[in-house]
């Protein structure tokens, strides 16, 4: 038992002083290698404690240190990213080694809520340049798609007979 409290001990250490860095606003958080489930949810928590705590609004999720990526533990990823979402941050994962994509291909992995990047730097870039984009207020883009409805006719009969010319 007393082991197992100085394995949690150091983990949590390991994740709160190493795993974790804020660069430039963005929260970069190294997941570590060979690690178990219980590793991983732990991880997992302390990131969104940090997201949740501190406000964050950007999360690059390097994972270059991770040379094999089992099913569970990419469902895991995914749910993290889900969260972190919701709690308004958007995330990039950074640093798939090649075979751990080769793996997760074969296995039919939804990369749906993904975004990617080759490494940290390209990571940081695409967070900066989305950061540099202005965003149409969600007023605005409900009235421009409420405006371009109402610009176009409705395909109906009546409009095809109209416009036909009967000889």
């Amino acid at each position: 038992m007393r082991q197992e409290t100085l394995a949690q001990d150091s983990i949590n250490s390991s994740l709160n002083n190493h795993g974790l860095h804020v660069v430039n606003d963005t929260l970069i958080a190294t997941a570590p290698d060979g690690f178990d489930d219980s590793v991983f949810l732990q991880f997992k928590k302390a990131l969104l404690d940090r997201v949740h705590s501190d406000g964050t609004r950007q999360v690059v999720i390097d994972v270059s240190p991770v040379l094999f990526l089992d099913s569970g533990t990419f469902e895991l990823l995914s749910s993290t990213a889900r969260m972190l979402s919701l709690l308004g941050a958007r995330v990039v994962f950074s640093g798939f080694q090649p075979g751990v994509v080769a793996a997760l291909i074969e296995l039919e992995a939804d990369f749906d809520c993904f975004t990617t990047a080759l490494g940290l730097a390209d990571a940081m870039d695409m967070l900066a340049s989305t950061v540099n984009e202005p965003q149409p207020a969600p007023e605005e883009e409900a009235m421009t798609e409420e405006a371009s409805a109402q610009t176009e006719p409705p395909d109906t009969a009546e409009n095809t007979a109209e416009n036909t010319d009967v000889r």
